[in-house]
């Protein structure tokens, strides 16, 4: 299967779009999100949580506690965090 990436940049629905039946933005936004409400609801004593996964989830982890919106266009997502590239993100929940 080939992914045509550079067609992204042509999407007026960018935060809805899903490719090949995948996950739009929004959808991922709103896991992420409610992933977070879960965590601030059973760390009650604030302990440091370990949380591994892909670019996609970190970045919009990150947009969100820094209470940015999702984009609209492509070149509106911020750069991707590096493979392996540990990322500190200090939540108050």
């Amino acid at each position: 299967m080939t992914r045509y990436w550079y067609k992204f940049s042509l999407l007026t629905h960018f935060a809805h779009f899903a490719s090949d039946g995948g996950e739009s933005l929004q959808q991922l936004f709103e896991r992420v999100e409610n992933w977070l409400n879960d965590m601030a609801a059973q760390n009650s004593n604030q302990k440091p949580i370990l949380a591994v996964g892909h670019a996609g989830w970190i970045t919009a982890a990150k947009m969100i506690d820094a209470g940015q919106n999702i984009p609209k266009i492509a070149a509106d997502w911020p750069a991707s965090v590096a493979y392996g590239e540990r990322q500190d993100l200090p939540f108050l929940f």
